[in-house]
């Protein structure tokens, strides 16, 4: 059904124990559900348990509170099943009054245990720690088509292909008419992969009074965005490994007097979307490049003021890993900056050259009471394939 990791399973050694029910995160449905079923080697999403959250009720309800039809506390409860409502609900009111009292802590999730209730059995320390999120940000998982299921089954990707490239010909008298081929049809199967990680605390951390007020959710908070990084990686890789068509040269290469750059970064890009477009699908949407080759063609298109103190163009500083751009000598198109494309080439395509299929995540807490430690671990399960060769193009050599 999907790939295996071939890693002997650590759950049943060394006093590993699931400690709760897995809670499924589904895509398709946006809702967020717990159980699951067993099956031999697979754990998949159980469709008749218990819903926790409803993720779309939740996203209305954030729009109409930033419309001001709703109160924050009505944005805060949406989403949240009859079940769990209440225990939700007890929650927000009670850190509401820690923070009137001035506290830090987190009701029945702060978990931290003060050190004065060990005086007698271990010398603990007070630890200050400075904490620092790091954010990276993607694009490409945005570009391409992103096809969310809420099973493991996978999908089958029917494409029909595009008839004669002219068929409709004038009729002579004593002629048949012009016989259009049939349409070939390519099917591809596309399996989710399963990848996992695991967050552990060991149970001796809980001796230690932190400056913090809860540790894990901020080491939660410093993983946010880890696995988004790891599925543009995914998509990137179908990117870099496409081949060259067309022909290149360095945008930064000068003239002797170093008054105009020798090659045009414009015709290399329209000589790709040109290619392209011959293909028969309609024009490309997206014109993608690392930092380093988006500096190269804004300066390229830019020649040199020799009037100047400074000859050469400059552009702000933009520290994102990703971000887009129109340009309006390439109208319809969107250039798409990211720092996971091959530093010295530039990609053309359209959403439909690439298909990713997402699974959702599953979490379950755990813990090894022989060891020491508790802590949670999650997998999600995810696959990208490249459909169509024809709506990607990619060029090289345009910076050294």
């Amino acid at each position: 059904m999907f790939e295996q990791n071939l890693v002997t399973d650590m759950s049943k050694r060394y006093g590993y124990r699931e400690t709760s029910p897995a809670i499924w995160l589904r895509p398709e449905s946006k809702r967020v559900t717990i159980g699951e079923d067993n099956l031999g080697h697979v754990k998949s999403p159980n469709n008749n348990g218990p819903v926790l959250f409803d993720v779309e009720k939740y996203n209305k309800a954030k729009t109409k509170f930033e419309k001001g039809e709703i109160s924050r506390f009505e944005r805060a409860m949406a989403g949240w099943s009859s079940e769990y409502a209440p225990k939700y609900q007890q929650m927000i009111e009670g850190e509401v009054q820690l923070r009137k009292e001035g506290s830090n802590k987190r009701v029945d999730v702060a978990g931290l245990i003060e050190p004065t209730d060990f005086a007698t059995l271990k010398t603990t320390q007070r630890v200050v720690a400075v904490f620092t999120k790091i954010e990276e940000i993607h694009e490409l998982l945005s570009t391409i088509r992103v096809l969310n299921i809420d099973d493991l089954n996978g999908v089958a990707i029917y494409d029909l292909n595009s008839l004669d490239v002219d068929p409709i010909q004038r009729a002579g008298t004593h002629n048949l008419p012009y016989e259009v081929s049939a349409p070939g049809i390519t099917k591809t199967t596309l399996e989710p992969y399963k990848y996992a990680w695991r967050v552990a605390f060991s149970n001796e951390l809980a001796l230690v009074n932190f400056d913090l007020p809860n540790l894990e959710d901020l080491v939660m908070q410093q993983i946010t965005g880890k696995l988004d990084i790891r599925r543009n990686k995914d998509v990137a890789a179908k990117f870099n490994a496409t081949g060259n068509v067309g022909s290149q040269a360095n945008w930064k290469t000068l003239n002797t007097a170093e008054t105009r750059y020798l090659n045009s970064a414009y015709d290399d890009v329209k000589e790709l979307l040109n290619l392209l477009y011959a293909e028969g699908y309609g024009q490309a949407q997206y014109v993608g490049m690392h930092p380093d080759v988006w500096d190269a063609f804004y300066n390229n298109l830019n020649p040199p003021n020799t009037n100047s103190l400074n000859p050469f163009a400059m552009r702000p500083i933009d520290y994102n890993n990703s971000f887009r751009q129109q340009s309006s000598l390439f109208p319809g198109v969107t250039f798409v900056v990211d720092t996971l494309f091959t530093t010295n080439r530039f990609y053309v395509w359209r959403e439909d050259s690439i298909f990713h299929i997402f699974g959702g995540v599953r979490a379950v807490q755990f813990e090894n009471n022989e060891i020491g430690y508790r802590g949670t671990t999650f997998r999600s399960y995810f696959n990208t394939a490249l459909q169509r060769s024809a709506l990607l193009k990619g060029g090289t050599g345009v910076i050294s």
